[in-house]
């Protein structure tokens, strides 16, 4: 026998009521929504001011649902209501962020701000949600008095080995006008002012301030040193000035060469050039057969120096002059000339040497062709 126990209508009925009351209370809270399941808050836009517009249309939303969730009675139809709430408030707030309608994009014409003073975007655009930021034109005009002395692109020629001088004129030049030294191949900073930045200790610069003259010094530059380099100053936008550095190999000659004849007891001149160099040679040596000649007192000799190389006198020159002469300058590849000593009708010098023996040998051949002419004549 089954027997009905009484269900506990009295602890049931207060939880319903609660559920209600707070039902009711939530819904009627101007421009609050139900979140359905699926809807994130995170991704709506935040809205730090509603319009009056959509603050009217969420109040008739709310009203909307409030009355709904009066009348319903089942959980189902709760829930839809809720996600249809939701997605008219990220519908309505999706509205509001792009101004879709003419009147949000009045209102944001309203509250926006542009300095009229600031240039349109270059594409002709004036609608003020596009001007994310103040547009700003770079000047055609340069705001400076300053200007380069020299011709820009100019080619500057160092001999290897010495010290290349890389110069840069700048005239009107203000005091916070900045002056560096870049090398173009691989953007490597060189100076900045009077510092010297990079790593090579070889770079230096100093400032004439009467010539207003940058220069950039070299030492002992190499075929690696070659290229561009970029004088650059800090104005807006920069000016740069362009210099290339070609490494030279200077070479020398001897005019006359590579053999002279000179009869014995004349004055001889020996002259070494240079070619393809930057500045005058430190030195010059001069080797006659092997030795230097520039400090023999014994010989009647005497050297100048010239600003293209060097010259050697010989005076009165005899038997023992002839041979190898060897001009040798500082940071250049030497020459030579065979000098050779014409005794009468004969050559009195034709090998590159002076000594005792070769000396003895030549006397003898000479001894021989002076009785060879003897007999021949007595003979006759």
């Amino acid at each position: 026998m089954c027997q009905l126990v009484p269900y506990p209508w009295s602890v049931v009925t207060p939880v319903i009521v609660l559920v209600g009351i707070l039902d009711a209370g939530v819904s009627s809270v101007p421009g609050s929504v139900f979140l359905a399941d699926g809807d994130n808050p995170g991704e709506w836009p935040v809205m730090h001011e509603r319009p009056p517009r959509i603050s009217r249309l969420l109040n008739a939303t709310t009203r909307s649902h409030k009355h709904g969730g009066r009348n319903s009675h089942n959980t189902g139809e709760s829930h839809r209501n809720n996600r249809n709430v939701g997605e008219k408030r990220r519908s309505l707030s999706l509205r509001h962020a792009v101004a879709t309608d003419e009147h949000d994009a009045a209102a944001v014409t309203e509250t926006s701000t542009r300095d009229p003073a600031i240039p349109l975007n270059p594409a002709g655009y004036d609608n003020p949600d596009l001007l994310l930021g103040a547009w700003e034109e770079e000047p055609t005009v340069r705001q400076t008095d300053a200007e380069f002395g020299g011709n820009n692109g100019s080619i500057v020629y160092a001999q290897a080995g010495m010290t290349a001088s890389i110069p840069c004129i700048i005239k009107n030049r203000k005091d916070h006008e900045t002056v560096s030294w870049i090398r173009m191949r691989d953007h490597h900073l060189i100076t900045v002012g009077r510092q010297t930045y990079s790593s090579d200790d070889r770079f230096s610069v100093t400032y004439t301030r009467h010539l207003n003259k940058w220069t950039l010094h070299l030492r002992y530059p190499q075929a690696r040193d070659e290229g561009t380099y970029v004088c650059q100053l800090a104005t807006h936008p920069p000016m740069t000035f362009l210099s290339t550095l070609v490494i030279t190999h200077a070479k020398s000659s001897i005019l006359g060469g590579p053999e002279m004849h000179v009869e014995e007891g004349s004055v001889v001149q020996l002259t070494c050039e240079l070619r393809l160099h930057s500045a005058p040679p430190e030195y010059v040596f001069w080797y006659h057969n092997g030795s230097m000649i520039n400090f023999d007192s014994n010989r009647q000799v005497s050297v100048q120096k010239t600003d293209d190389g060097s010259v050697l006198t010989l005076k009165s020159v005899n038997l023992t002059d002839s041979g190898n002469y060897t001009c040798q300058p500082a940071n250049a590849q030497s020459s030579y000339l065979m000098l050779h000593i014409i005794m009468g009708d004969a050559p009195a010098a034709m090998q590159v040497s002076s000594s005792p023996m070769l000396r003895q040998l030549q006397y003898i051949q000479n001894l021989l062709l002076i009785t060879s002419a003897y007999l021949f004549i007595i003979v006759l």
